[in-house]
């Protein structure tokens, strides 16, 4: 039961690192240089480029955090593939999300988020 407990809170906690970095960064990028973000309302190609490498960034320390917290149940590995899960699904449910970027790019970011989540748990490891 705690063991449960403890894996529950290390995805959520693991979920909102990954979240409230992202949103910093992006909300800086866009603060200090809108013009490489944005052209007609739709997302520059370039910026995508940069959010894909933010995002792994982001992921990787959510995963990070998220395993250190698992590291004491017996449950590490399932909190990853868990926490990729929840990363990857409410990405894929945000429906204006998935328009702005693409089905090409949400894919990529799809994948970026499996890297970022096994990149973490390899940090852990080490």
């Amino acid at each position: 039961m705690i063991a449960d407990t403890l894996a529950a809170i290390a995805i959520i906690l693991g979920y909102a690192v990954a979240v409230s970095l992202s949103m910093a960064v992006t909300f800086g990028i866009t603060k200090a240089v809108p013009a490489f973000v944005v052209k007609d309302h739709l997302l520059k190609p370039g910026y995508k480029l940069l959010q894909n490498l933010v995002w792994l960034l982001c992921v990787t320390a959510g995963a990070f955090v998220a395993a250190n917290l698992a590291a004491s149940t017996a449950h590490v590995l399932p909190v990853g593939g868990l926490l990729a899960i929840a990363l990857i699904g409410v990405s894929w449910t945000n429906a204006w999300d998935v328009r702005q970027r693409g089905i090409l790019h949400q894919i990529v970011m799809s994948a970026v988020t499996v890297a970022g989540v096994a990149a973490g748990f390899a940090l852990w490891r080490r």
